[in-house]
């Protein structure tokens, strides 16, 4: 017998009064007289003494799944037509804004009606991220490079007044992901931190670093499979979360922002990406003491 890969987690399933069980799921791929088998162990973890927290966790998660779902279907039904509605907006209003004299009352009052429309565009686009990941295809890509240019998008469009930090650990392992995708995580939790100094400024730090997660660690970072992991970590000095809110923050629709400041959708794309990469994002942070979102992606086992 060869050697063996195998994974192993921990999901909600449905007995047949409909009712939740908690099951542990292990998959192994053993290498069998030269031929590759497939193996799945499904275990009833209420009847193996699972803890009532642990239950309750995973029920948790199904409920969020399911909310994610009804999500979807209500993004589908309505984002082609809305972006079809603002395509002749955008289009004539540049247009318009073209034929007048720069610096006119008139053309700033287009310009004020561009940034809305595009506002509007950039929502749909979050909409279709947050109800179908993954639509760009993954391929192996360098996280370095990718860290690298979102800090210096970011340099270009934040506040002075904020100062970017970066550590990006050199010989990363490649990962299989969407670049696209993890682009926008990054933007992100970039431009959720800066709301978080707009007034009296700050310091974000955006790190890149390859660690190990072990089975002691997995309930700390996730519940991730244990392997190679690259962890991005964004940071920042601003006025922080109120610890009610920490575990709804990745909740669609959900924001401490005041009406017209947010959409509550930022964060929920970024965990919905996460999630569609394997991987795990987790958050720490204190009011008036700054945030840290750590993003944690499997390394490609194709390295």
């Amino acid at each position: 017998m060869g050697r063996t890969a195998h994974r192993s987690g921990q999901m909600v399933g449905r007995r047949g009064d409909g009712s939740d069980v908690p099951l542990q799921v292990s998959i192994g791929a053993p290498m069998i007289e030269g031929v590759r088998k497939f193996v799945c162990c499904v275990r009833d973890l209420s009847q193996h003494g699972e803890s009532p927290p642990a239950a309750e966790a995973l029920r948790e998660q199904t409920v969020q799944a399911r909310k994610r779902n009804e999500l979807s279907t209500i993004v589908v039904g309505i984002a082609h037509d809305l972006t079809n509605a603002l395509l002749p907006v955008v289009s004539l209003t540049e247009l318009n804004a073209a034929k007048l004299p720069r610096g006119s009352p008139e053309a700033g009052d287009l310009a004020k009606a561009l940034t809305a429309a595009n506002y509007a565009r950039d929502l749909v686009r979050q909409l279709c991220l947050l109800a179908r990941p993954g639509g760009m295809g993954k391929q192996i890509v360098r996280l370095d490079e990718i860290v690298a240019g979102v800090s210096a998008y970011l340099r270009a469009v934040l506040a002075t007044r904020v100062r970017i930090e970066e550590r990006i650990a050199a010989d990363t392992d490649p990962i299989l992901a969407d670049p696209n995708e993890i682009r926008q995580v990054l933007v992100n939790l970039g431009l959720n931190a800066s709301d978080g100094m707009a007034e009296s400024g700050g310091v974000l730090k955006i790190e890149l670093s390859q660690v190990d997660i072990a089975d002691e660690l997995r309930a700390a970072q996730g519940k991730l499979v244990p392997g190679r992991y690259l962890c991005m970590s964004v940071s920042d000095t601003g006025r922080g979360t109120d610890a009610r809110h920490i575990d709804r923050v990745f909740e669609p629709f959900f924001t401490t922002k005041t009406v017209g400041q947010g959409t509550g959708l930022g964060l929920s794309v970024v965990a919905s990406i996460v999630q569609n990469h394997d991987g795990a994002i987790t958050l720490q942070s204190q009011l008036n003491q700054g945030s840290v979102f750590k993003v944690f992606l499997p390394v490609s086992a194709d390295v």
